[in-house]
């Protein structure tokens, strides 16, 4: 006898998805540690364990944002991709380059990771793997990388690479 079982539903998703917590609330917070904003014109692509992925709009391939929760609705820490663009190819296969810009709420400290096969931005971001709480030195970087790539970010809106 074959027995199967899944924990996964044929139920089509809901199509308006609810932020978990207030924009609003939580862009005031962006706006004070100098993250880019999530802008009215954004789509909530998926809620699931406790954190948000945002897309600049609902024909966005790729992340804009991905939001993460405790179970008490406090932000615990979010990132922003910026795609350039480009595929890149390595051993893993093909992938799309981009910048993650990693920030944690309790430490107020960023990572910056960068994925592709650009050896200069590997080398620019190597420092900033292990974090730090130096946002111009984080937005230098992230600066050369969008005028480099012409990446495609969406939602800037001050005169900072990370939209403050």
């Amino acid at each position: 006898m074959v027995v199967l079982a899944s924990g996964f539903s044929c139920d089509h998703p809901a199509k308006e998805l609810k932020p978990l917590k207030e924009v609003a609330t939580t862009n005031a917070a962006r706006e004070k540690s100098g993250l880019r904003t999530i802008e009215p014109s954004w789509h909530l692509y998926r809620t699931e364990f406790n954190a948000e992925d945002w897309k600049l709009s609902v024909s966005s391939r790729e992340l804009a944002k991905r939001v993460q929760y405790d179970a008490q609705g406090k932000v615990i820490w979010e990132e922003d991709y910026y795609y350039s663009g480009r595929e890149y190819h390595d051993s893993d296969g093909t992938g799309w380059e981009h910048l993650v810009l990693h920030y944690d709420y309790a430490t107020a400290i960023f990572m910056l990771h960068y994925l592709g096969t650009n050896s200069v931005f590997q080398k620019m971001t190597d420092p900033f793997c292990g974090g730090t709480a130096d946002g111009k030195a984080v937005d230098s970087v992230l600066a050369r990388f969008l005028l480099e790539t012409s990446s495609r970010v969406g939602g800037m809106t001050g005169s900072s690479p990370r939209g403050v």
